[in-house]
């Protein structure tokens, strides 16, 4: 196998890229959440991990690419208290909410094939794990760490280190929905049943940072990871727009890829018939393979 050095932003150093397991990597990537159309900033992170998806393959690696679908847990504001997303769609268009979700999430794949990106080998729904986070909550509960706030279920996570207030990290909201801290929780006790790992690492939106030093310090409160297992965050920057702030699907006057795409498709295929001969068909074709 060829090797392969690559730029740690943790270590920020080059590094050889070692898998766990020989000839096999594994690549686990957030999906979207599934209440709106896909616009640019979804883009990113599709085209990026689809790079290193193919790249890996064609150095002769068995890649496990894993790409989750949000469908539920997700509440507004990215916070941690609130309506869910898809509920809240739901609601207003008079739908059920798997209905929203199966609309969106076809949408979202017919944007990921217009790119040319590769399906992910599997694209696990967080509705589909729900019986793994009940269950994990139950020894939690058991063990006596979590108690009841304003009808929410929480776990404190403060030391006395700490120079800044850190709020409990709350892992079920008063009505017994779950949150994005059940679900990264439950991915956490799945990790270590799987793999039992010395060190975990989130590359996630830097927006997040508060919210996975709750998720950590619970998890490590609660035994779900051993002590001495490394549980480290990465944050990355954002899409953002005009106004320096990030894009969100919810506010609108986003960019949708299915304009954006198309946008470009039909500029590309101007160029074309004014450069060439080509038949319609054939220049419309090409523009969209350019």
């Amino acid at each position: 196998m060829e090797k392969i050095v690559l730029y740690n932003t943790l270590s920020r150093r080059k590094e050889t890229f070692e898998p766990i397991n020989p000839e096999h990597v594994g690549m686990y990537v957030c999906g979207p959440t599934v209440y709106g159309d896909p616009h640019l900033g979804h883009a990113r992170p599709a085209i990026t991990f689809d790079i290193v998806f193919r790249f890996l393959q064609h150095l002769g690696y068995r890649v496990r690419y894993v790409r989750n679908i949000t469908d539920v847990g997700h509440l507004e504001h990215d916070a941690d208290e609130g309506e869910d997303k898809i509920a809240k769609k739901a609601r207003l268009e008079q739908l059920e909410p798997m209905e929203v979700v199966q609309y969106y999430l076809n949408r979202y794949h017919k944007a990921m094939e217009a790119l040319n990106v590769l399906p992910p080998s599997i694209e696990p729904h967080a509705s589909g794990h729900i019986i793994e986070q009940i269950e994990y909550i139950k020894k939690i509960l058991e063990a006596g760490y979590a108690y009841e706030s304003e009808g929410a279920l929480v776990v404190d996570v403060k030391e006395e280190t700490d120079t800044k207030e850190i709020p409990p990290c709350m892992i079920l909201k008063s009505d017994g929905a779950s949150l994005y801290t059940t679900t990264d929780l439950a991915t956490l006790v799945q990790r270590e049943e799987d793999f039992t790992p010395d060190e975990v690492l989130y590359v996630v939106d830097k927006r997040q940072e508060m919210h996975f030093v709750q998720v950590f310090r619970c998890a490590k409160k609660t035994g779900i990871v051993k002590e001495g297992t490394a549980l480290n965050f990465l944050g990355f920057g954002t899409m953002n727009g005009k106004d320096g702030k990030p894009f969100k699907t919810r506010d609108g006057g986003v960019m949708r890829l299915e304009t954006l795409i198309s946008d470009i498709n039909e500029q590309m295929y101007q160029k074309i018939m004014e450069r060439s001969e080509m038949s319609e068909e054939e220049a419309r074709a090409t523009a969209k393979i350019v």
